[in-house]
């Protein structure tokens, strides 16, 4: 094992995350309301709501991309208001709908989460995201050139690529935003297949519009009018009336 790999397996631990009587505003408008969640070290959580019921405003929070305005958000027993930003992005990675990309090749743009990865760690978090063919189709495969802000890749190809780069950096805790929104039924089921093999042990949290992944999730959060409403196992939470079920209904 080489040691990008060990220092790799280090950061690869699950931290328990607990969310308290969080609030926020933006303004005079109150976005967040005494939020309050726990997130166990190693499952799969998936939060659902509505739209605007700042679900993707309370994911950024737990990295610090926003800030709150009250309450308290740990991460293994520490405040995230007192951890170094390096120290908190090696711990969470995160992939939203807003994917970044730089004029580089796309090897350089994986990279970049993990700058002394080799070709072999490169490829194997790109075939994970399950974008690894999709590569290998170009005529400069992995060198390929990245236009400003990756136009020259569909949506669904930016969302993989961002998807392996994060995977790259094998972080404890990951965070997804609509991450699959791009892609068709058959690819959403394989890239999930792939993020869970490769990091079997991350916690991992995610916000879907794609109901059925929430039956399938360790724990399931539901926000509405930036408050939680629900939480708590899937089959627990459909088994009685309630917002999930109701969602749920909705949705079919």
């Amino acid at each position: 094992m080489s040691q990008a790999d060990m220092n790799q397996d280090k950061r690869a631990g699950s931290p328990l995350i607990e969310v308290s009587h969080v609030s926020k505003c933006f303004g005079e408008h109150q976005v967040l309301t005494d939020v309050t969640a726990d997130f166990n070290a190693g499952e799969v959580a998936v939060i659902v709501g509505a739209s605007g019921s700042g679900k993707s405003t309370f994911l950024r929070m737990l990295n610090r991309l926003e800030r709150h305005d009250a309450g308290r958000i740990l991460i293994d027993g520490q405040d995230v208001a007192d951890l170094s930003a390096i120290s908190l992005y090696q711990e969470i990675g995160m992939v939203d709908q807003r994917v970044h990309l730089m004029r580089a090749t796309i090897a350089d743009n994986v990279r970049l989460a993990a700058p002394s990865a080799s070709d072999a760690q490169v490829v194997r978090a790109c075939r994970a995201a399950c974008i690894d063919e999709d590569i290998e189709a170009l005529e400069d495969g992995y060198d390929t050139l990245v236009g400003e802000r990756g136009q020259s890749l569909s949506g669904g190809q930016r969302q993989r690529l961002a998807l392996a780069r994060a995977l790259l950096a094998r972080p404890g805790v990951l965070i997804l935003d609509e991450f699959t929104s791009h892609l068709d039924p058959d690819l959403d089921e394989r890239v999930r297949i792939g993020v869970r093999t490769y990091l079997p042990q991350a916690t991992i949290i995610e916000i879907t519009h794609r109901l059925q992944w929430s039956e399938q999730a360790d724990h399931v959060v539901v926000m509405d009018a930036g408050t939680v409403v629900q939480a708590g196992p899937p089959a627990k939470l459909l088994a009685e009336p309630g917002p999930l079920r109701t969602l749920t209904a909705r949705g079919r």
